[in-house]
């Protein structure tokens, strides 16, 4: 039997307690805005249709109807069939051509052995660090593109200021989450908005008493009713010092496609392609492992073919009340928290 036969299913097995036993000792970073997209809440009734093109990169169709208008309705009945319209879906093609990796792993001969054996923590540990580097780096990609494609407000605009904090005694102002809830709910947003974001936000959550959703704490049901809160620093960076970003529920989808399955998934005596989950995320890699002989090692090396999906412009039309509305909002904060002198 070939050394890696089931190799990437053991990797798998590994990994998942591995993440169960030692995650903190792991210190994931949170990557809100990933995790967010990862969610059931946002993936729940998201329609991509894949575009099959022979193993080269992929493309997906999203359907969608555009929401009738005024233009749509007759002020009185009439027999006339002359204002009768044809309602076609919309469909808009997302090419998945980005691709990220991790640089590859090296393990002796010794250290992979340990996966046939009853300690493989060593070499799960190093994946998991790595897949922890992979989601940080993916996550700020994604910020990145979403930095570029916010939409607006019902108003027209394309960023609101929140005060959260008292300007004297940084009491967090209770009528801040209200404001926030307010913008959403006038572009007809639906479900619980998504708040992404560190710095200012996290405070404000933290003085709530409102727990996070990708914390390893745990979350506080009772307290996340009007909205879902995923802490991401990296958003204080990539997208402004104490801004943050609200989603609705499938404005924004992440899509991906793996190379290593089906007749592309492939294994012998020397390499194996195949696929591995990150216990945390759920995101599914391309897992590439091959033999240097001539260096008596292992290479491991993880992949993951992406694109990003939004709500398209012409989702509403010209006459339309939300007219460049794409239910991602761009948010700040303009307290400014009093501190030592």
């Amino acid at each position: 039997m070939a050394f890696t036969q089931g190799l990437c299913q053991k990797l798998q097995t590994d990994l998942n307690a591995v993440a169960g036993m030692n995650a903190p000792a792991l210190k994931r970073d949170r990557v809100g805005y990933l995790d967010a997209l990862m969610s059931e809440e946002n993936r729940m009734g998201f329609e991509a249709i894949p575009i099959p093109t022979n193993g080269k990169n992929r493309s997906v169709q999203v359907n969608y109807i555009q929401r009738g208008n005024a233009d749509s309705v007759n002020l009185t009945c009439t027999a006339s069939c002359d204002t009768d319209q044809e309602i076609s879906p919309l469909e808009t093609i997302v090419s998945i051509t980005e691709c990220i990796e991790t640089k590859g792993m090296l393990f002796s001969e010794d250290q992979m052995r340990k996966l046939c054996e009853a300690d493989a923590v060593y070499v799960s540990n190093v994946i998991m660090a790595q897949m922890n580097a992979m989601n940080t780096a993916l996550n700020n990609q994604l910020l990145a593109e979403q930095s570029t494609n916010f939409g607006k407000f019902s108003d027209g605009t394309t960023q609101k200021d929140i005060q959260l904090f008292e300007a004297t005694s940084n009491a967090p102002r209770g009528i801040a989450a209200a404001q926030i809830r307010h913008e959403y709910d006038l572009t007809g947003a639906s479900g619980a908005p998504m708040i992404i974001g560190g710095g200012n936000f996290d405070l404000y959550a933290k003085t709530q008493q409102i727990a996070c959703c990708n914390s390893s704490t745990g979350m506080d049901l009772s307290r996340w009713t009007d909205y879902r809160y995923y802490n991401d620093r990296f958003v204080d960076t990539v997208i402004g010092a104490n801004e943050f970003i609200v989603l609705a529920p499938g404005a924004v989808q992440l899509l991906t496609w793996n190379k290593y399955v089906g007749d592309y998934a492939k294994r012998n005596d020397v390499f194996e392609h195949g696929t591995i989950t990150d216990p945390f995320t759920g995101l599914t890699y391309d897992l590439k492992v091959h033999y240097d002989d001539c260096a008596d090692q292992w290479s491991i090396k993880l992949q993951l073919n992406w694109g990003l999906f939004f709500i398209p412009a012409n989702a509403f039309g010209v006459d339309d009340l939300n007219n460049g509305v794409n239910y991602t909002f761009h948010f700040a904060d303009c307290s400014t928290i009093v501190g030592c002198d």
